[in-house]
């Protein structure tokens, strides 16, 4: 964690906001969460040099229940 540095988040459109997705297999956010708050970012995400001209995949799995 470094002070001062910006909060990036990733939002998405077109999706079900009642419907629940998987993010790479692991944690689980509506499709409203998604779209209205986005996705959160670390700056782990991003190169540690430049931050430009970086890229990441998500995998994003559309779940059919969630408890």
């Amino acid at each position: 964690l470094r002070v001062n540095e910006g909060n990036y988040r990733l939002y998405l459109r077109g999706l079900e906001r009642d419907t629940f997705y998987r993010l790479d297999g692991d944690k689980v956010y509506s499709g409203a969460s998604l779209m209205h708050a986005g996705l959160p970012l670390s700056t782990e995400d991003f190169d540690a040099g430049t931050r430009d001209f970086t890229s990441k995949l998500y995998r994003l799995e559309k779940i059919e229940s969630y408890e």
